[in-house]
């Protein structure tokens, strides 16, 4: 397809703490063409605060996991698992956080290439990510409702993250 990066905007809910305990959901759908069809994002994931066990502890300290599924038509699809720890410290409107954790990802790609003759010839073929741990550096800023994050986040593949929220 010659793309060398996509940019892909997924809205995302959060709901939470009950217990300690917050869930995610986050979900995008749309169809593109004809030779593509529909391409969708499904992903869900939940957090629990250790912090709530030990009192007076200077850092907000979390577990979760996360899993996401995209697909694009009947050519792609792609899934990745996460699970790590979390931890955070606020002062003003600034908080700053980081992370450890381990991840997998598979992407499995099938399609036909028609090349000019009678019959068109498959393609398919299966990538197992190599990357196994993920660190994650960020700071948030928030300024009334509004919510403002940033973050790098190091491993196999280096991302940079960018965020806009509205919560209390």
């Amino acid at each position: 397809l010659d793309v060398g990066k996509v940019l892909l905007v997924v809205p995302q809910v959060t709901v939470g703490s009950i217990l300690g305990t917050e869930a995610t959901l986050r979900y995008f759908q749309v169809t593109l063409d004809d030779n593509f069809g529909k391409v969708k994002l499904l992903g869900f994931g939940a957090r629990h605060s250790l912090s709530q066990y030990f009192k007076n502890f200077p850092i907000d300290l979390a577990a979760g996991f996360f899993i996401q599924k995209l697909e694009v038509g009947d050519i792609v699809e792609a899934n990745a698992k996460y699970f790590g720890v979390q931890g955070s410290y606020s002062k003003g409107i600034l908080t700053f956080y980081g992370g450890a954790g381990f991840e997998s990802a598979s992407l499995d790609i099938s399609y036909d290439l028609e090349s000019g003759s009678d019959s068109p010839t498959a393609i398919s073929f299966d990538l197992d990510a190599e990357n196994s741990a993920r660190f994650t550096a960020g700071v948030a800023f928030k300024l009334a409702i509004l919510r403002l994050h940033v973050d790098y986040n190091f491993g196999s593949q280096n991302v940079v993250a960018i965020g806009l929220g509205f919560g209390l």
